[in-house]
């Protein structure tokens, strides 16, 4: 697992660290809890980055119950180090800080508990020292803070682990800035972050480090400092979104394909239903007798229903067709449509709203790609354009979303 730990942890190549997670999980024996344990952990610290806390909650849980499982009593320590991180991590993407210190201080006692000869054990002190530290500094608890960061100072020297020593000198920056006011302090210790940051190539941390360097050459009143240091963090940021869509891309996919397969046997049962509806009907019509001056009409509601089941498929078949009529007959048929989304975001398009309507059809990724002759990747990423703009959290499923609240 060290394999994928790096690979998530320094470069957040999350397709490959899946990937092989998938891989180790496959071979590992179904009774070696600890890495089944472990590749929970590392599974749900990944949907919470890509901001898909309900799925990544679902793995904590079975993290949980796998670390019950393990019978070493330092492995077991080691597995629950993980599982009370993972939950502070979840609850810290939902600003609970008083659940994320609960955890935290959870995590650094099993931690200590941990036999002195386990090459793990001060790193995660550490680790949990370093998110008590941070989460002390955004409640103004400057007391805990110097306390988190004095254990942080304590252990450091006992560990390797390049990322927690990168935080802990972030920390220690904004401390002093917050404290003390040491600019020249908070500065060096910037620098020693930036270059621990560097040397792993962990740009999360890096997106962390970059403003506040920043801000330190703001305060110099020296703008050229500041200005490549502000561009040196939208770099890194464009780098960090282009990661996380490629995995959510590769998740997207996945699930469309799943989507696909209960797409056509959906299709395959309509269409026999169909089939056999229609024998029935030819088989009993001529037992129906219509009565001399009689009423044979259907009442006015099923009438309106059946036209406007026709006029729903033909605004799809359109749809399927790109056809340019499409979308003055759906805001026709549906007139508070595209007002309803403009008045969440002013600035969507009408592009953008078709879109969406595409989408309250039922239209798959595979079909709108189709229609609109893009490439899969295309639609997905103008999906997740769509839902930034709508502000909706990526465990929201998009569709699901526009059908239940848009009219």
């Amino acid at each position: 697992m060290n394999l994928a730990k790096l690979n998530f942890e320094c470069h957040q190549n999350y397709n490959n660290v899946l990937a092989y997670i998938k891989e180790i999980e496959q071979l590992a024996d179904k009774d070696d809890y600890l890495v089944l344990s472990e590749s929970q952990a590392i599974k749900s610290s990944i949907l919470i980055k890509l901001g898909l806390q309900k799925k990544a909650k679902k793995y904590i849980d079975e993290e949980g119950i796998l670390s019950n499982k393990i019978l070493d009593e330092d492995d077991k320590r080691f597995a629950k180090t993980l599982y009370y991180g993972s939950l502070s991590l979840f609850y810290k993407s939902q600003n609970k800080q008083n659940s994320v210190i609960y955890f935290s201080k959870k995590q650094m006692a099993e931690a200590k508990w941990m036999s002195d000869i386990n090459p793990t054990k001060y790193s995660k002190i550490i680790e949990a020292a370093n998110i008590l530290s941070t989460t002390s500094i955004e409640l103004k608890d400057y007391k805990s803070a110097a306390y988190y960061l004095k254990i942080q100072e304590k252990y450091i020297e006992n560990t390797s682990d390049i990322k927690n020593l990168s935080l802990y000198y972030l920390n220690k920056a904004i401390f002093e800035t917050e404290t003390t006011k040491d600019i020249h302090a908070a500065f060096q210790d910037l620098k020693k972050a930036e270059n621990l940051a560097l040397k792993i190539e962990d740009e999360y941390l890096l997106n962390l480090i970059y403003p506040k360097i920043a801000n330190v050459y703001k305060s110099k009143n020296d703008s050229k400092s500041q200005i490549t240091y502000l561009r040196k963090s939208e770099k890194i940021k464009e780098i960090i979104t282009e990661n996380e869509w490629k995995t959510l891309q590769a998740l997207t996919l996945d699930v469309n394909e799943k989507n696909d397969n209960a797409f056509k046997k959906y299709t395959l049962f309509t269409s026999l239903a169909l089939i056999f509806f229609a024998i029935l009907f030819f088989l009993l019509k001529d037992k129906v007798k219509i009565q001399p001056g009689g009423d044979n009409s259907l009442p006015d509601s099923e009438t309106n229903t059946d036209e406007k089941n026709f006029y729903i498929e033909d605004l799809y078949q359109l749809a399927l067709q790109d056809d340019a009529s499409f979308y003055p007959n759906y805001i026709k048929k549906f007139p508070h449509f595209e007002s309803q989304f403009l008045q969440i975001n002013p600035s969507m398009k009408t592009s953008d709203i078709e879109f969406c309507a595409f989408m309250k059809l039922g239209l798959t990724d595979k079909q709108i790609a189709e229609s609109k002759k893009l490439t899969l990747k295309a639609v997905i990423a103008k999906k997740y354009r769509i839902r930034k703009k709508l502000n909706l959290s990526l465990d929201i499923d998009i569709a699901s979303w526009i059908s239940k609240f848009i009219n």
